[in-house]
């Protein structure tokens, strides 16, 4: 196949993602009033990603700048754009501490990382902490509800979809970190493949966000005040 079908493969994909990634926000912000603070803080995550999406492309096809500039912003923030969602997702005041401390070293080791170690490369260093950190939220909520064992179906849960869809997405991407300075530096690859695969578990992750935020506007649009229902009857 020739590089720039594969480029043109790439960035349909990445097309998709990004149209289905602005689905979910505008389903999630067309009801942003009546949502719960947790779903309130998810807006953050992926406003803040689908806006380096934009910048990356602007950067890469308009003023033909640095290809990476997108992805490390994203990297810089995305734990701290995430912290605050998974807070009042797991609901658990003392982890507050723990939250500021991990986004204090998080931030310390990215801001290393891009001045002395990657730099302007794929800072795949940082990329990879981020992932394990945002995975490792996902497990204490899953762990929050063994704990307390929910009675609704799980399945009907858009919480549930929502963090699963991040902890099957970076758990993924986590691979893909791991083996980029090897392929780079070993194997001389362009890496248009890993990202072709990148940008699909991206459309994979964008759909269960989807699902999710369908189940939380159906369920916001259906409830009824109780007193809305005193004046029905």
């Amino acid at each position: 196949m020739e590089t720039e079908d594969v480029h043109d493969i790439l960035d349909a994909i990445f097309y998709v993602g990004l149209i289905i990634l602005v689905i979910v926000i505008s389903l999630l912000g067309s009801i942003f009033k009546r949502q719960p603070l947790v779903f309130k803080w998810l807006l953050a995550p992926l406003v803040f990603s689908l806006s380096c999406d934009l910048i990356a492309r602007i950067t890469v096809k308009i003023l033909h700048g640095n290809p990476n500039i997108g992805g490390n912003l994203y990297t810089l923030g995305v734990v701290l754009f995430c912290s605050p969602f998974f807070y009042y997702a797991i609901g658990w005041k003392r982890l507050r501490k723990y939250f500021i401390v991990i986004n204090i070293g998080y931030l310390i080791f990215v801001i290393c990382n891009f001045m002395w170690w990657q730099k302007n490369a794929i800072n795949s260093y940082s990329d990879s902490l981020a992932v394990i950190l945002i995975i490792s939220f996902c497990l204490v909520y899953y762990y929050k509800l063994l704990r307390e064992l929910p009675t609704e179906d799980l399945f009907h849960l858009p919480l549930f979809w929502i963090i699963s869809a991040m902890f099957v997405g970076f758990s993924g991407k986590l691979v893909l970190y791991s083996i980029i300075e090897y392929l780079m530096g070993h194997m001389g690859d362009n890496l248009l493949i890993l990202f072709i695969i990148h940008n699909s578990i991206t459309i994979i992750q964008n759909l269960m966000y989807l699902w999710g935020a369908w189940l939380q506007y159906r369920i916001i649009k259906n409830y009824k005040p109780v007193m809305q229902l005193q004046n029905q009857s």
